[in-house]
């Protein structure tokens, strides 16, 4: 996005991006890029609690500009500016944009600080970071999301009809879904498994050469970083389950974790154990791990109470990560295990679904599809709407996945037939039910053809 707009104002950019596979920081990129002559360093998601890289960027000679979008702490950088929506007393109507979001910003401010025309393919490229990201799809997001799923639908660039053909995504049907589970997931094995810049190279090439290698070689990133993630999320789980009693914040640490899926594995330890979780991927003398949590508990305040055992950390109240060393852990481990921001309540620490409505499967027809579609695009903050139907006659199941962790089920109610997915919960199913209550949303089915709806579901158990 940014080369784009640079490149065009005959500037020189030159992209550096980090790997997670290694140490990063924004030092070594200063040192490299001072060489190279750059006077400017403009930083994307990352920069706001680097006060000491950006001092001596400025020793130097190189001046930063931060675009960040995580939490400041204890005031800003010493660089030219700052943009985040989170700095305190900012008066920008909307807190939460993300990286890509603020990155948009910075250039739309350019666009019309100099009356240039302005580029709405840029917009396409927000989108995919704003859904990426995760942050809430309301207001401004909403939008960057909504005009940038338009301009996804139409895109020129080679490398994103590369990634559809390989995905088998139909351009016109894409939805914030579609970029969520299929696209930004091969786009984002570049940076845990291998070189980010591959992903750089596949959105920013003319040549459909290049895309389609490009994207040969993330599809196999890709499906390392799938056996990755399950081989390393059994390991994880099996260390929870030897746990007494389920701390609370679950922590966990090993050698044979990759600091690029620790993310992943704690993101799914949350979803069973219904905890804040952080994974630690230790890597000699330093440790790097990644935190997710669930809403009611702000994870990053929980790390920031162990400040003093730790080298450096940042995030927001759901996802943060930090480095510290690795001889500290047993320390941090034993400070969160009785951690309590006294906010919670038993009833936080319990897995609900919230259902919108209860129906039967009869009731799933065209209209109500076409009501459910109108209110895309869905992600945080606004959830597909959340259906239940009760006595669900079982008709078929099958296990899917490297694993067989993956649940397909063909199931009837009222007349009505549908396939129904369910994702990590195959270890749930009692092979002898024959009808079940189900929580689910609907979503596309593109294997039985475009229109065609399945049931996704968030839960079920067996009929009384």
């Amino acid at each position: 996005m940014r080369r784009s707009y640079f490149a065009g104002c005959h500037g020189f950019p030159l992209p550096a991006a980090p790997s997670r596979r290694r140490a990063w920081t924004i030092q070594p990129a200063i040192d490299t890029l001072s060489k190279q002559g750059v006077t400017l360093i403009i930083t994307v998601d990352t920069g706001i609690t680097s006060f000491e890289e950006v001092d001596y960027a400025n020793y130097l000679g190189v001046e930063v500009i931060i675009t960040d979008h995580h939490i400041p702490h204890n005031g800003v950088p010493n660089a030219v500016t700052s943009l985040n929506p989170k700095i305190p007393g900012s008066d920008y109507p909307f807190f939460e944009l993300c990286g890509a979001g603020i990155g948009f910003k910075l250039i739309q401010g350019l666009y019309e600080f100099y009356g240039q025309p302005w580029d709405p393919g840029l917009l396409e490229l927000a989108a995919m970071g704003t859904i990426s990201d995760l942050v809430p799809l309301l207001d401004e997001n909403r939008y960057i999301v909504q005009e940038g799923l338009r301009q996804l639908a139409n895109t020129g660039r080679p490398g994103l009809q590369a990634l559809y053909r390989l995905a088998r995504v139909e351009a016109d049907s894409i939805t914030a879904e579609t970029v969520s589970f299929q696209i930004a997931p091969r786009l984002n094995s570049a940076g845990r498994m291998g070189d980010p810049m591959d992903s750089y190279n596949l959105l920013t090439t003319d040549s459909q050469e290049e895309a389609s290698a490009l994207t040969q070689k993330l599809e196999s990133l890709n499906m390392d970083r799938r056996a990755i993630t399950e081989e390393t999320y059994t390991l994880a789980n099996s260390m929870v389950e030897e746990m007494n009693k389920l701390p609370s914040v679950i922590v966990v640490s090993d050698e044979r974790f990759l600091r690029g899926v620790a993310g992943l594995i704690a993101g799914r330890l949350v979803d069973k154990y219904r905890r804040p979780a952080i994974v630690i991927a230790i890597e000699g003398e330093l440790s790097v791990a990644s935190g997710r949590s669930i809403p009611e508990f702000n994870i990053l305040a929980a790390i920031e109470s162990c400040e003093h055992l730790l080298v450096r950390f940042g995030g927001h109240s759901q996802a943060a990560g930090l480095t510290m060393a690795t001889e500290s852990i047993p320390q941090l481990k034993s400070h969160l295990a009785n951690y309590n921001p006294g906010t919670l309540e038993i009833n936080d620490l319990v897995r609900q679904v919230d259902i919108d409505a209860v129906i039967g499967l009869d009731e799933l027809d065209d209209t109500m599809v076409r009501w459910i579609n109108d209110l895309e695009p869905y992600g945080p903050a606004n959830p597909r709407p959340t259906f239940a139907s009760m006595g669900v006659k079982v008709l078929e199941t099958y296990q899917m996945g490297r694993e067989r962790q993956h649940l397909r089920l063909l199931v009837e109610n009222n007349g009505s037939q549908f396939t129904a997915l369910a994702f990590n919960q195959a270890e749930k199913w009692q092979a002898s039910t024959e009808f079940v209550d189900l929580a689910f949303t609907v979503m596309n089915d593109s294997f039985r053809g475009k229109g065609a709806i399945a049931l996704r579901l968030l839960d079920f158990r067996p009929s009384p």
